[in-house]
């Protein structure tokens, strides 16, 4: 080896991206040396993998920077799930991300939460999914998933930016609005007072067969009293 004091002269190593103890790793590959050894764990706290026999550091900004392997935004893992009539859809959705200049942390959350749709929908292509649809898709999230706010909201963000930014379909809110016969104002309006999960269940409340009675002049009147009663409305829907 020439004089790597300083610097990380990762010529003598190879890498590979995988999966250790259910955590996505980055194996490192080299000639049993012992000077390689010791300029690795110089820089590294890699670890050795008695039954793979390898080395190996937790998959990172840090690491992929230090080894210089270029990003990935969602896990080998995620890829294997995802349906080949969608990966299309995916690659647009990492591509427009990357145009828009979102930060690295944002890109990764927003492709792993699309990358969720992509899997539960199976082979049935993104790109068809109605409004109808959406809103089952988000109600799953809520009632079986049990996301928390922050997983929802994230989750719901990338599926927003996919038809907006990518699709350019009209506004997100709207594919709902589309479903329950609302004026979008309205529901946009529901963001100031409401969490995620309350404006999501109020417009499902126009689903239930009472909605008969309140669609038309009076839903309107409904809707504009939940926007401006805030959680009160909330608890007396549910």
């Amino acid at each position: 080896m020439t004089n790597t004091k300083y610097f990380f002269n990762k010529q003598y190593y190879s890498f590979e991206s995988g999966q250790h103890r259910k955590q996505e790793i980055i194996w490192i590959v080299f000639p049993y040396d012992l000077k390689l050894i010791e300029h690795l764990k110089k820089f590294s706290k890699a670890k050795w993998s008695y039954s793979n026999k390898k080395w190996y550091v937790p998959d990172n900004t840090f690491y992929r920077k230090l080894f210089g392997i270029e990003r990935e935004y969602s896990g080998k893992s995620a890829l294997i799930k995802i349906h080949e009539v969608n990966l299309p859809a995916l690659n647009r959705f990492k591509e427009q991300l990357l145009i828009k200049a979102y930060s690295p942390n944002t890109i990764r959350t927003y492709v792993t939460e699309f990358a969720q749709l992509l899997i539960t929908i199976k082979s049935f292509s993104v790109d068809e999914l109605n409004a109808e649809q959406l809103r089952s898709y988000f109600l799953y999230c809520i009632k079986k998933l049990q996301l928390s706010e922050n997983a929802l909201h994230n989750r719901m963000n990338a599926v927003k930016f996919y038809f907006e930014q990518v699709l350019n379909r009209e506004n997100f809110l709207r594919l709902l609005c589309e479903v329950v016969q609302l004026p979008p104002v309205l529901v946009a309006g529901l963001s100031i007072v409401l969490t995620l999960k309350e404006q999501i269940f109020i417009i499902s409340f126009f689903f239930n067969p009472v909605r008969h009675f309140v669609k038309g002049y009076w839903g309107n009147r409904l809707l504009n009293f939940l926007v401006f009663s805030g959680r009160a409305c909330f608890t007396f829907l549910k």
